[in-house]
């Protein structure tokens, strides 16, 4: 095994160690989200988003919250989507900057 794939497997594993809400956190903020977007997506406060991203960064050794996304990008735990005017753009043309309008990501469970 080389170097990439034991730093594959060693990722893969700590991403095993996130809970489910974490995972959630992670994949809302790979989509661009804010504290305060992702906790009204998922019913939490700002400040429990911003416990939860902390602690996803410490797990999974990151240096920051772009550094975990990149991570489990990496691993292909978070699939980005092909971002596409449709999903950019209104049906009126309009730019729509709200979460679920952006080129969004998947989470996978590993």
């Amino acid at each position: 095994m080389d170097g990439a794939d034991s730093n594959s497997q060693n990722a893969i594993r700590t991403l095993e160690t996130l809970s489910v809400r974490e995972r959630e956190v992670l994949a809302l903020l790979a989509q661009g989200g804010t504290a305060k977007s992702v906790s009204q997506r998922l019913g939490i406060s700002p400040r429990t988003v911003e416990v939860h991203a902390a602690s996803i960064v410490v797990k999974l050794r990151a240096r920051n919250r772009m550094h975990a996304v990149a991570i489990a990008v990496y691993v292909g735990t978070i699939v980005p989507y092909e971002a596409t005017r449709e999903s950019l753009l209104g049906l009126d043309g309009s730019l729509d900057m709200g979460l679920e309008g952006r080129a969004g990501t998947a989470l996978r469970r590993p």
